[in-house]
């Protein structure tokens, strides 16, 4: 991940669990995130996925993008230009936010691209996740079931079931992501 985003999310969770009077302990208990690893993040020691900020950001009571914009207003609408949006990268994917200038929305966007990996990462959460192709191909591993999502694919589904994806090659795979906000 960038440094300067990643240090915008680090400092936007401390400001707002701060503003909402919550300590540590109360945000980990209303997240299911660990108190260290929200001390971490806090203090820019580690970049969790995605989906660990999405926990933060809903028991926070705000959007993913407020966590990485230092002026983020609620706007009728949001203009993204291609060179404007952030990277924030991971072992096994690339994820930039499509629509991080809009603040309180009922979802969030973001186009990801996936590389071959050995282990599917474990991810689960509370919002409903949609992951529709792009390009390549994807493994997509929901519960024990392995589906292989071809380009022009969409898998619609319950976060709460752990559930991960990575490209089925070596080139890679590329995807819209839609999580639905808390």
């Amino acid at each position: 991940m960038p440094l300067q985003v990643s240090k915008t999310i680090a400092k936007n969770i401390r400001k707002i669990r701060i503003e909402r009077g919550l300590t540590l302990k109360q945000l980990s208990a209303r997240s299911k995130v660990s108190i260290s690893m929200i001390s971490k993040i806090e203090n820019s020691q580690t970049f969790p996925p995605i989906t660990t900020y999405i926990k933060i950001v809903s028991a926070l009571g705000v959007s993913f993008s407020d966590l990485i914009t230092d002026n983020n207003k609620d706007i009728d609408i949001s203009v993204v230009r291609a060179n404007e949006r952030p990277m924030i990268s991971r072992k096994s994917y690339i994820a930039s936010p499509l629509a991080y200038k809009k603040g309180k929305k009922e979802m969030e966007p973001f186009m990801v691209y996936y590389s071959k990996r050995k282990k599917f990462t474990k991810l689960c959460h509370e919002n409903e996740e949609m992951i529709f192709v792009l390009e390549g191909t994807l493994e997509f591993k929901y519960g024990k079931k392995i589906i292989i999502l071809q380009k022009g694919d969409c898998v619609y589904f319950n976060g709460k079931i752990v559930h991960g994806a990575h490209a089925a090659k070596q080139s890679g795979a590329k995807a819209i992501v839609i999580e639905a906000s808390t």
